[in-house]
């Protein structure tokens, strides 16, 4: 019986330890988004998409989402409103009038370059310094948390 007090607790320490690790990176998407809002009227999402079209010009719509695992509805509204804001040009693929390409405008990448850098770009950079092995199993724990808990889109 005591065992199993002492396992329990040591599963809910454990617990307790991940899902704070969860609200830190929670906190910090919520705080920076907000003083983001304020310094340059950009959302998280936005400048998300302003990092990705920097390392990756020329990208549609939907390669963009899928490379921000974002549905596409969602992301035309967020490159929508950046067009508006004149931060990014979208024009008509050279070679596929079907297409459209997405870039940075000299404004947008002034905004980019005023802006820290996204959570998401910081969780990615910090994930690429793990080993393999450790990306391996996050990757799999994680996604298999997020199943068995009933929380998975």
């Amino acid at each position: 019986m005591g065992t199993n007090v002492g396992s329990r607790t040591a599963e809910h320490l454990n617990a307790d330890g991940a899902l704070a690790s969860l609200r830190s990176v929670i906190r910090t998407f919520n705080v920076l988004t907000k003083k983001l809002e304020r310094r340059l009227g950009l959302s998280g999402a936005q400048l998300e998409v302003l990092e990705c079209l920097r390392d990756h010009p020329g990208l549609s719509l939907s390669d963009l989402a899928t490379r921000s695992s974002t549905d596409l509805s969602t992301m035309s509204v967020v490159v929508g409103r950046l067009v508006d804001r004149g931060l990014v040009f979208r024009q008509q693929a050279a070679d596929d009038k079907r297409r459209g390409e997405l870039t940075l405008t000299p404004a947008g990448e002034e905004v980019l370059d005023q802006a820290p850098p996204s959570v998401p770009s910081r969780l990615r950079a910090g994930f690429a310094k793990l080993a393999d092995t450790e990306r391996t199993a996050l990757t799999t724990l994680l996604q298999r948390w997020v199943t068995v808990a009933g929380v998975r889109r």
